[in-house]
């Protein structure tokens, strides 16, 4: 024969130890779902961290292009200046020259004014007739 209330109360039993079971793995099902949340949640942060970094390395190196390009430039206009100052330094040293020159054409005009200003005056240069009649100067 069945042990009627023994065999409930051991029903009762499993059944309280099911609904502890289902009510732990309940809690672990919770938990795991959470844990994904998470992760999930920490992963999007990540992948927008990650954005944000590219976007910065992206911007950062159109910088640097800008820079490169204006580097460029600048050099560009260095050595524009430095031809113009070459050409600049030639010319200025052409018209030292050409000045030198002049000042010592006036100088030696000058000197063969003062000359010939220091002559005495009622001197008269000599008039000589040649063979044919002609008269020269000397």
């Amino acid at each position: 024969m069945v042990d009627w209330p023994s065999a409930i109360a051991q029903i009762r039993e499993a059944g309280a130890h099911l609904r502890r079971m289902h009510d732990v793995a309940q809690a672990m099902s919770r938990h795991a779902r959470a844990m994904i949340r998470r992760s999930l949640d920490q992963t999007e942060e990540a992948e927008r961290r990650a954005h944000t970094a590219e976007a910065a390395a992206v911007a950062a190196s159109l910088r640097a292009d800008g820079v490169e390009e204006r580097l460029r430039q600048a050099e560009a206009r260095a050595r524009l200046a430095e031809d113009r100052a070459a050409i600049a330094e030639a010319a200025e040293a052409e018209a030292q020259i050409w000045l030198r020159r002049t000042y010592a054409c006036l100088k030696a005009e000058s000197s063969s004014t003062e000359s010939s200003n220091t002559k005495p005056a009622n001197t008269k240069p000599a008039n000589t007739k040649s063979a044919k009649g002609d008269t020269q100067t000397r």
